[in-house]
């Protein structure tokens, strides 16, 4: 996932992620500090999973816990921003076919200036978001399209270059 695939989820998947992952790095000092400081590695918590008990020290489940809540955030954004999630081939696609998808699919906003939106996309492109995608779109054809964006509102301005 990129970083800037994170501009395009909603304000309550941001907030759950920055809390999950607050949480996880909080979980993971206490089970450190625990383990160093104190004795409390020598006390064994009795943990039943399925019928099976077995006895774990008391700062290892909360390392535990911290590393399952990262990996868990970690997880959801792989799941979320595959790397091909935005894929045209098979065709030749126009800037206006591919901006309808886009617009459709996610919160991007993509401004086609003059005949910008019959500019036909003959290679493979994708990304793992929308505006990975319209980067790869405009670094591809760099030298015929000119691009700009305005990152608050997720909007890309696409002009020809002729």
């Amino acid at each position: 996932m990129m970083f800037g695939c994170f501009k395009e989820l909603t304000d309550l998947e941001i907030t759950a992620l920055v809390a999950c992952c607050v949480l996880g790095l909080i979980l993971l000092v206490l089970g450190v500090v625990v383990l160093i400081r104190s004795r409390e590695w020598k006390l064994f918590v009795p943990v039943e999973f399925k019928g099976v008990k077995v006895s774990v020290p008391g700062p290892a489940i909360l390392l535990l816990l911290g590393i399952l809540a990262i990996a868990g955030e970690f997880w959801w954004l792989r799941r979320t921003f595959p790397t091909e999630s935005f894929s045209f081939s098979q065709k030749t696609w126009t800037l206006g076919e591919i901006k309808e998808r886009l617009e459709d699919e996610s919160k991007i906003r993509l401004d086609l200036q003059g005949k910008a939106a019959s500019f036909p996309i003959d290679r493979k492109v994708s990304g793992a978001c929308a505006s990975d995608l319209v980067k790869s779109i405009c670094d591809l054809y760099a030298s015929e399209l000119k691009c700009e964006h305005n990152s608050k509102s997720h909007t890309f301005t696409i002009t020809l270059r002729r």
